[in-house]
């Protein structure tokens, strides 16, 4: 079985629940331009200022502090690294971070905030893309970018594409669709294969 850690990144101050919502509408083709411009001014109001106190790339220290003392008390024969949302695109700057990857046999993500196509090709260590097919942040034509990156870098992966899947599905799907707690569950399969296949778990 594994051990699952879970660092808070956010200092018990995550992002407000109702943005995600707000993201969807803006993206809708229906929405007008006066109501995007409403829905902009509200999501500012909601996310900036997480925004602007969370840094992707700053959240790599604490990654590794937890690396290190999951060594010490563990001593696990190898950590792999799970991401989602805004965890995703930390998982993916770990995968090339001296302070990370080294001690990291394999990772993953699903639906992370976009990573520059720089960050994709820098990994270092195996990485599983499970995609939400209907993701708002994180498009069809970002996907294909991102796993041109990865080919051409030579960079371990798999990528693993959920149709209809709404950004959020793993963590915030909702539980009363039954196909949405399908796809959850094959998430979580399929990442936990992934971890055994490069990282020797059971």
């Amino acid at each position: 079985g594994f051990l699952v850690v879970m660092p808070d990144l956010f200092d018990k101050k995550p992002l407000d629940n109702e943005v995600m919502p707000l993201f969807e509408a803006l993206e809708a083709p229906s929405t007008s331009a006066e109501e995007k411009a409403s829905l902009m001014a509200a999501i500012m109001v909601k996310a900036g200022p997480f925004m602007a106190a969370n840094d992707y790339a700053a959240k790599l220290p604490l990654v590794s502090k937890v690396l290190t003392v999951v060594h010490t008390l563990h001593s696990p024969k190898s950590i792999s690294l799970s991401g989602y949302c805004f965890g995703g695109k930390v998982a993916v700057l770990a995968s090339s971070s001296p302070l990370c990857h080294p001690h990291i046999a394999a990772a993953a993500c699903a639906h992370p905030a976009k990573a520059a196509l720089s960050d994709w090709a820098a990994m270092k260590i195996p990485f599983l893309f499970n995609h939400a097919g209907s993701d708002f942040s994180f498009t069809t034509d970002d996907l294909g970018e991102a796993t041109e990156a990865m080919e051409k870098a030579g960079v371990v992966h798999e990528v693993v594409v959920y149709e209809g899947m709404k950004h959020g599905f793993t963590t915030k799907g909702d539980v009363g669709d039954q196909t949405v707690v399908k796809e959850r569950r094959r998430a979580l399969e399929v990442t936990a294969g992934w971890f055994r296949k490069h990282s020797g778990g059971k």
